[in-house]
């Protein structure tokens, strides 16, 4: 057994099957979604919790909930593919790329964040992002490596 196996083992979801991590990974994006543009309104009109800078940055406040906003539809396209789906490698594909977007942006946007004060959250926007990113590659491993190759 290789390294990559090993870790792909330790995992926590490696006894899930693709389509029932699929599900978990999209609703998770929907509840987390709803939170998150929840938390966001709270910031804007009240400016407190995590989302407070957003009273100093208004102009941030239109593309933040935008973007909150897309995140469950990517979670309903994971959900219902993974039943949907002979083969949902495709879907893990698409939830990997979509964490990699917001935290590939993280460190390019780094100082306008700064600015307004919004890198408290970074941590836990990494840890989420790259969580995810890791689980799907690892589901991607795994039906690679099951898959019968000619």
């Amino acid at each position: 057994m290789n390294t990559l196996d090993q870790l792909t083992n330790v995992s926590l979801f490696y006894n899930m099957t693709s389509s029932s991590l699929l599900r978990l990974h999209g609703g998770f994006l929907i509840l987390l979604a709803v939170a998150l543009t929840i938390g966001g309104f709270v910031g804007l009109t009240t400016a407190k919790g995590p989302f407070a800078w957003i009273v100093e940055a208004p102009i941030a406040a239109p593309g933040l909930v935008q973007a909150y906003l897309l995140m469950p539809l990517i979670g309903f396209v994971l959900w219902f593919g993974s039943y949907r789906a002979e083969d949902t490698n495709i879907f893990h594909w698409l939830g990997m790329l979509a964490h990699m977007v917001p935290l590939g942006l993280l460190p390019v946007f780094w100082n306008i964040l700064g600015a307004v004060g919004a890198t408290e959250t970074a941590p836990t926007s990494v840890a989420i992002h790259g969580d995810w990113i890791v689980v799907e590659a690892s589901s991607i491993w795994r039906l690679y490596r099951a898959a019968p190759h000619v």
